[in-house]
């Protein structure tokens, strides 16, 4: 008897070795078990954070995105306006560079004067512009005053030059009241002239 119960707590101790064995076994497996849910609860905390910081980063860049092609279409439209000036301005430039043809009664001649050719001037037109208007009148008297001095200039004031300078300046004034008196003539008629 003393075998069987020496066997049996042979036995027992082993079974009780076995017990603590498996419930030792059972505490490292929960020990594991929590500490792999603490390292995943850990990493989806991190990764949580992560997608936050990303997420922020990314409405940043969409805002920067915003602003930019806000910017682009402001620029855009500023170079359709600039585009459509410049346009304007060719058109304009095509114009002035190819005016319209001239009328028949104007001819141009030089490079900047445009000339017009014109009926002579009759002692009408001379009377009508210096004897019958007020202005007229003006500066036909202001005219005469300046260049119908006495002509002649002895020879130690500039003698015979100046002398047909002055006289060259009357005979202008001279020619403007001839014609004034031709057309105040009684017997002067306009075709006379021609």
């Amino acid at each position: 008897m003393i075998i069987v119960i020496a066997v049996l707590s042979i036995l027992l101790f082993i079974a009780c070795v076995a017990l603590f064995v498996q419930h030792r076994g059972l505490v490292i497996l929960e020990e594991k078990y929590w500490d792999e849910n603490r390292l995943h609860l850990d990493t989806k905390t991190r990764l949580e954070r992560e997608l936050d910081t990303y997420k922020l980063k990314l409405k940043q860049s969409n805002d920067e995105l915003n602003r930019h092609m806000a910017l682009c279409n402001e620029r855009t439209r500023e170079i359709d306006y600039v585009t459509k000036q410049l346009d304007q301005a060719r058109e304009q430039i095509s114009e002035l560079s190819n005016p319209p043809p001239p009328n028949e009664e104007t001819e141009e001649q030089g490079n900047f004067v445009r000339l017009k050719r014109m009926k002579r001037a009759t002692p009408e037109t001379y009377r009508n512009l210096f004897d019958l208007d007020v202005n007229g009148q003006r500066v036909l008297e202001h005219l005469t005053m300046v260049f119908c001095k006495d002509a002649f200039v002895p020879d130690d004031k500039g003698g015979e030059r100046e002398t047909c300078y002055r006289l060259g300046s009357q005979s202008v004034i001279n020619f403007i009241i001839n014609n004034i008196n031709q057309a105040n003539n009684p017997n002067y008629k306009e075709q006379d002239n021609e």
